[in-house]
């Protein structure tokens, strides 16, 4: 007798003693699970595939899900950094100081001198999100795509188009056609860490899955990989970056500081890189 839906979903939540969410996206080429944000099973479910199929990998993959569950449920609770003036903002893996520079020309955001200059008129959170969130992508396209020429050369890859996003599970992907995406939140981490991702991007040219030969690949020109891979593992909380964050008025005179209104105790949501 086939097992209705209904009936797989309750023995999945009964066996984690967690709610379990199907969540169905365009684009996916496989399933996918993890504990989200709020503790819940995510199970993703690309549109090829019936309920049915997707709960019977969850099912076949309980084991696994317990230990993610122990790990969320036994961790320190984290707190989003909270952004202000005079704060610190990460780049390249380094800490910058935000600063306000009151202007009243064109709104703009820079880097100079170990900091994030902020030129407008007042600290409005929607317009500072835009103007850094700016910032930070047109120093992901200049170096990164650097990166990727330089690399593909050495790795004497090819590649098509060159693109950043702000994925929230992924720092970078590849295209069975050869086309590159980053994460343009990449650029928090030091450089010999985007160099990595990119590295690994290229691998995938030759080897399109996670083989002992892919990582024969990637080590060949990276021979830290693996502690450049656990550095965006500890660190996997900045691809949130800037994510809902508001501005309100701090008890200071003459300051100001971006707050988080998210709750301060956070789940991994990020996949493993591939």
């Amino acid at each position: 007798m086939k097992r209705s839906k209904r009936a797989d979903i309750h023995q999945i939540e009964t066996a984690l003693q967690a709610p379990l969410c199907l969540v169905r996206r365009r684009g996916l080429k496989r399933l996918g699970l993890l504990i989200n944000r709020r503790g819940q099973v995510q199970l993703t479910v690309p549109w090829q595939h019936s309920d049915e199929f997707a709960l019977q990998f969850a099912i076949e993959n309980l084991d696994w899900l317990r230990q993610q569950l122990e790990k969320f449920r036994t961790r320190p609770s984290h707190r989003l950094p909270i952004l202000k003036v005079d704060g610190q903002v990460p780049f390249l893996g380094q800490e910058f100081r935000l600063r306000w520079i009151p202007f009243q020309g064109r709104a703009r955001a820079e880097f100079a001198e170990r900091e994030l200059q902020i030129f407008c008129s007042e600290p409005d959170a929607e317009l500072w999100k835009k103007l850094i969130r700016r910032q930070y992508e047109a120093q992901a396209r200049w170096l990164i795509t650097e990166r990727v020429a330089h690399w593909a050369g050495r790795m004497q890859e090819t590649y098509g188009r060159v693109s950043f996003r702000a994925q929230r599970t992924r720092w970078g992907s590849c295209t069975l056609s050869g086309n590159l995406s980053f994460n343009w939140k990449l650029m928090f981490a030091p450089p010999e860490v985007i160099d990595y991702v990119v590295i690994h991007e290229l691998a995938h040219r030759a080897h399109l899955d996670h083989s002992a030969k892919f990582w024969s690949r990637v080590a060949e020109f990276d021979p830290n990989y693996d502690e450049h891979r656990k550095y965006l593992q500890k660190h996997q909380e900045c691809v949130r970056f800037l994510d809902g964050f508001e501005l309100h008025a701090s008890e200071e005179p003459g300051t100001a500081q971006l707050k988080s209104p998210w709750p301060e105790s956070m789940s991994e949501e990020v996949d493993e890189l591939c």
